[in-house]
């Protein structure tokens, strides 16, 4: 029982390190631009109004399979969540929902990749260094922090 919490503890210390990367690295960094997220936004609050003819048709496009629908059914639950003195007004809330699960999903795609990086190097060094490369990069860190 003692090695089953020792290895539970190691490996959350593990996936701890490679969040802690990308939110001390996005603490200090800011994205220049959101790209489409306005857009993004726009097409969930259409599909979320139910008056709309047509509304659903803007959601489907060839790049963006999940991420619009994904929008569209996080509409209300972000709609009810995000308070009016972060985003005031509907697009504005929906785009910082859209932003805010990007930048879960940079926690746990870092998370991720220092422990399976882990598995190969046998060193937190080098997997330090790799994350480091990764989320140091370009793209990584500018659509991590766009919606």
């Amino acid at each position: 029982m003692d090695s089953l919490k020792k290895n539970i503890s190691t490996l959350t210390q593990q996936y701890l390190i490679g969040a802690l990367i990308f939110i001390m690295t996005v603490a200090v960094c800011v994205a220049p631009n959101t790209g489409d997220t306005l857009n993004y936004a726009g097409d969930a609050l259409n599909a979320y109004d139910p008056l709309k003819v047509g509304s659903f048709q803007n959601l489907w496009e060839f790049g963006h399979l999940l991420w619009r629908p994904l929008g569209a059914l996080l509409t209300p639950i972000v709609l009810s969540i995000v308070p009016n003195s972060i985003a005031w007004t509907p697009l504005l809330k929906v785009a910082w929902g859209l932003t805010a699960l990007n930048l879960l999903s940079g926690i746990l795609i870092c998370s991720l990749l220092y422990v399976l990086t882990l598995k190969f190097t046998h060193s937190w060094k080098g997997s330090a260094f790799i994350l480091f490369l990764v989320v140091w990069s370009n793209g990584f860190l500018l659509y991590s922090q766009a919606g």
